[in-house]
């Protein structure tokens, strides 16, 4: 996650991952750390035990790669920009030995800090290890992931430290790799990756000079990423505060959007919305549906059913 030392931002895969899943989350996680929020509490014991899960699968894929390769276990540096430059010099030096696997790799470019679990290095049909004109050997990073099938925020990540490969004048990956729970790995082209990731970098860099305060709202819409988010009871509390149209069962993001632009932003106002003021992008019958919905739950509110 983001890190400001004087007044300068470094970024994580992890922020490129919140502004991918939800613009809202990046706004909140910048605000916790520029010190205008407190970051939420979250209890969830089923976390900690995904936690334990994942770095036993980390430290199981480690023992198991094959003694005959060169493996270089390196150790992360402190969580400064001393500690990062001294963690790239280390994780460089162990790249010109051209050891086979870098276990615990620190890619810092300035700007952005990653941390890939490995990287292995590149081989032809031969075995023979890929090099660039150059003369460097390649390297591909993967992540090791205890899900059993490759998530889109665990492809984002491999994808953002292959383009901070590139940006640190590393020979281009030809692949990322999720190394999964199970019997299946994952991997995938690097080019189409590092596109995506250098994508989402822009739009946190683009966003950077105004990002540290609360946003205003301070919540945001549902999405399928609140799920696993940790600012989902924040941003429903806020919801329900604003009584937000979203607040109707059943309700559609697009038609939400569609019924704030069309002048009812709030479950009460859809409740006694006139036939006239249905949006035209909205049909009649999701419109009249919506409406008995709303006009139901407020009356369950009133009656304390709700």
């Amino acid at each position: 996650m983001a890190q400001q030392f004087a007044g300068r931002w470094v970024i994580s895969p992890q922020d490129l991952i919140a502004e991918f899943e939800c613009y809202h989350r990046t706004s909140l996680d910048f605000a916790v750390k520029a010190g205008a929020l407190d970051a939420p509490v979250v209890a969830d014991a089923g976390l900690v035990l995904l936690q334990q899960q994942g770095f036993a699968h980390e430290q199981a894929r480690l023992e198991g790669i094959d003694p005959a390769l060169r493996v270089k276990r390196l150790d992360t540096s402190g969580y400064s920009i001393a500690g990062y430059e001294a963690g790239w010099r280390e994780t460089k030096a162990a790249i010109d030995a051209e050891h086979d696997v870098i276990y615990q790799a620190t890619l810092f470019t300035g700007d952005f800090v990653g941390f890939a679990d490995f990287l292995v290095v590149a081989r032809d049909d031969a075995g023979a290890m890929v090099r660039d004109a150059r003369g460097m050997a390649m390297y591909e990073p993967v992540d090791t992931k205890s899900a059993r099938s490759a998530k889109r925020g665990a492809v984002l990540q491999v994808g953002a430290y292959a383009e901070a490969m590139v940006r640190l004048g590393l020979p281009a990956p030809r692949q990322v790799h999720l190394w999964l729970a199970g019997d299946t790995d994952w991997s995938g082209p690097a080019d189409k990756f590092m596109a995506l990731a250098s994508e989402y970098r822009l739009r946190v860099d683009a966003r950077l000079a105004d990002l540290g305060s609360v946003p205003s709202p301070a919540w945001a819409a549902p999405r399928e990423s609140c799920a696993r988010c940790r600012w989902s009871t924040w941003c429903e509390a806020g919801r329900r505060d604003a009584r937000d149209v979203s607040l109707v069962q059943g309700i559609r993001s697009t038609t939400r959007q569609r019924l704030i632009d069309g002048g009812l932003p709030t479950i009460d106002a859809l409740a006694v919305a006139a036939d006239g003021q249905r949006p035209t992008r909205v049909s009649r019958e999701t419109f009249d549906r919506l409406r008995a919905q709303s006009d139901i739950q407020i009356r369950g509110e009133r009656a304390g059913e709700v």
